[in-house]
């Protein structure tokens, strides 16, 4: 039991860090939603693991429900894009509860270093990368201003 516990330990951690990036930005995916994404994701790998595969069910359980993970968490993050006047906004927190379920199937499995290394670059890329992405943006553009470029929303960075 300890190393399940330690599995979804480090999914709510993980889930949690790049939950409270989005929050901070004010985001509706955020810190409470991030956080279960990692630790459900976490939970049906380790359903697969401890529950199916070591009582006889078929060899690719894990396999089939990580799939399953992959098609449902991409509904769960559709619902968070929305088309308003030309714009696109939620393309990122889309992209981001995409990964926080791949962080949290990796801790499933047990995948510790690629779990961090998942959260790592996610938060790099949504951290750095927002912020050389407006500045850009900006120079492109020729504005000083916090104003995003014409057709590109920055409330999702």
């Amino acid at each position: 039991m300890i190393e399940p516990a330690t599995r979804i330990g480090l999914a709510f951690a993980l889930g949690a860090a790049i939950g409270i990036e989005r929050r901070v930005k004010n985001h509706p995916a955020g810190f409470r939603t991030m956080t279960l994404i990692c630790v459900g994701a976490a939970g049906f790998v380790l359903i697969g693991i401890e529950g199916l595969a070591k009582n006889g069910a078929a060899p690719d359980a894990v396999s089939r429900i990580l799939q399953g993970l992959m098609t449902g968490i991409g509904f769960l993050g559709a619902g968070s894009i929305v088309r308003e006047r030309g714009n696109v906004h939620g393309l990122t927190t889309a992209s981001a509860v995409w990964v926080v379920a791949a962080v949290g199937a990796a801790c499933g499995l047990g995948l510790y270093p690629l779990a961090v290394l998942l959260a790592g670059v996610t938060l790099f890329s949504l951290m750095i990368l927002g912020f050389a992405e407006r500045v850009v943006d900006k120079r492109k553009h020729g504005e000083l201003t916090d104003r995003p470029a014409p057709g590109v929303s920055d409330t999702d960075s």
